[in-house]
């Protein structure tokens, strides 16, 4: 019990610097209001558990099959999803009174800080001075990254400048897929089993394309601050939107899949080329894709996405994953090819339909996620042929 109470007292020094002039996003948005309603639209806004119901509903799971308190696990996947909590590890202690209903006061508070619940926020990502590259998944978020002074945010000009903190520029925001792969690399769970790889997917591909071209938005002219310094408002520079864009909030979908269908003796054919530099879907391996051929009132699908086992060979989270069973995601640059026979020769029109969702039919029946954003279909193609 000694170890845990020094832990306890060494663990905050982690984010304890943080100033409450860069905790939370709002308070950044007097100059850079543009910068942040964007942000607001993307999961980076909503990475910690209490806004983001799947993730929730993930570590309420995994906290059931393990026997572990929900916040040990919340510790454990904050390295990526809110790095700068103050606590890094629950000992085993904490975990054993907590069994008992015992919690403890700075968990919590760490847990719940202000700039947690913030998500990854600006005081993530242009507070990081270096990084720290490492292809080991165990080396993923806060443990690639150097934080800067308190007062300083990095970005990729050498010449800003801010009344309200300094600046810094710094090589991983010229070349930004550095900073996306501290967190979006690779990842694994408690078998050692790789249950993310998107990076490693994009090295793979060969592809020279940044992230930040099709996840934020194309380059274009405006000023990064709305206020006047020295006299006058800051110079026109050429940037991007941040919406770390996804399913939700832009159109990312309608651009990841080239998608071709013909009719011949008594087939359906579809092609799928996949336009991106990773797997589709790729990231959480609880997406899927579905491709739907409406032939009147006959609907036939075929579905995208991975499967995992647990030790006793049930269906389970891929963080809970012993084996991985199937995997028939779309490779960078391949033709997938998919058919269906015709169920009639009567047939005068085919609907074809192909859509994401945030959750695959496995997982939503187990986490049973209620929230309408997961039982949506997110389009990427809908296409009609005359027979």
């Amino acid at each position: 019990m000694r170890y845990f109470l020094v832990a306890l007292m060494i663990l905050p020094i982690f984010a304890a610097n943080i100033s409450k002039k860069y905790m939370v996003a709002n308070n950044c948005m007097a100059c850079h209001k543009w910068v942040v309603d964007k942000w607001k639209t993307s999961w980076h806004s909503r990475s910690h558990y209490s806004k983001d119901p799947l993730y929730k509903a993930t570590l309420q799971y995994m906290s059931k099959k393990l026997h572990r308190p929900l916040e040990a696990i919340e510790i454990k996947c904050a390295q990526c999803h809110n790095p700068r909590m103050d606590v890094k590890k629950m000992s085993e202690d904490e975990i054993i009174s907590r069994a008992v209903g015992i919690g403890d006061k700075k968990t919590d508070e760490a847990i719940n800080a202000a700039y947690v619940k913030d998500g990854i926020n600006c005081i993530v990502c242009h507070n990081i001075k270096a990084i720290k590259e490492s292809h080991d998944p165990d080396k993923r978020g806060y443990k690639s990254i150097v934080w800067g002074p308190n007062d300083t945010m990095v970005g990729p000009f050498a010449d800003a400048k801010s009344p309200y903190h300094k600046t810094m520029q710094a090589d991983h925001f010229l070349h930004p897929n550095k900073l996306c792969f501290v967190c979006h690399y690779n990842g694994r769970n408690k078998y050692h089993k790789l249950v993310y790889e998107t990076g490693m997917e994009y090295e793979q591909s060969g592809s020279t394309k940044q992230c930040v071209e099709c996840h934020m938005s194309e380059k274009r002219e405006r000023r990064l601050a709305n206020i006047v310094v020295n006299g006058s408002l800051p110079k026109i520079r050429t940037v991007r939107d941040h919406l770390f864009m996804g399913a939700r909030n832009g159109d990312i979908l309608q651009k990841a899949l080239d998608v071709k269908a013909s009719v011949n003796n008594g087939r359906l054919t579809i092609h799928l080329i996949n336009r991106t530099p990773h797997r589709v879907p790729t990231g959480f391996a609880g997406r899927m894709v579905v491709i739907e051929a409406h032939f009147g009132n006959t609907v036939k699908k075929e579905i995208i996405k991975t499967q995992y086992l647990d030790r006793k060979g049930r269906v389970t989270v891929p963080y809970l994953g012993k084996k991985k069973v199937f995997d028939n995601r779309i490779l960078p640059k391949e033709d997938r090819v998919v058919t269906f026979d015709l169920p009639s020769s009567n047939l005068h029109e085919v609907s074809i339909k192909i859509y994401y969702r945030l959750i695959n039919d496995d997982l939503e029946k187990k986490l049973k996620v209620s929230d309408p954003i997961f039982h949506k279909n997110y389009p990427i193609a809908n296409l009609k042929l005359k027979i």
